[in-house]
């Protein structure tokens, strides 16, 4: 079952191969649940007095962000080898970049990895990762937040 079908079915019986699926396709979570940790430590920050619900989340890639809007929007994987994809054209990665970043109409989140598993199946070698250029070009600095 692929990924759209089992967001499909999210509500049924699928939840947590969903959650599982996503964490892998995506190569951020090595640990699904830690991806589960790390939406509620942004819907908290988000909403400090106290969560009411997550709502709903519309996962989408950057080439689909054209056209939509959203309160938040949380751009992952923004590492150097992912965005601008190495085999990209650049001039068209840096408008998905600007187009993606301004879907956001109240908060944006830009969000890179310092260290990446090699094989997110394996998972036990980390290769250090340099953040997009795309970074340096809007003038974001990088924050380590610690959990």
């Amino acid at each position: 079952m692929n990924l759209s079908d089992l967001f499909i079915n999210f509500k049924k019986e699928k939840c947590g191969e969903f959650i599982k699926q996503l964490a892998v396709v995506s190569s951020i979570w090595v640990n699904p649940s830690k991806l589960i940790e790390d939406i509620t430590k942004i819907t908290e920050l988000l909403n400090p007095q106290g969560t009411t619900g997550l709502g709903w989340v519309q996962l989408n890639t950057m080439k689909k962000a054209k056209g939509l809007e959203a309160d938040v929007v949380i751009m992952v994987g923004l590492e150097d080898d992912i965005v601008p994809n190495p085999r990209g054209d650049l001039v068209e990665e840096s408008r998905l970049f600007y187009v993606s970043m301004t879907r956001a109409k109240e908060k944006l989140f830009l969000l890179h990895a310092f260290k990446r598993p090699r094989n997110i199946s394996y998972g036990d070698v980390l290769m250090d990762k340099s953040r997009s250029r795309f970074l340096d070009i809007i003038g974001r600095k990088s924050e380590w937040k610690r959990t």
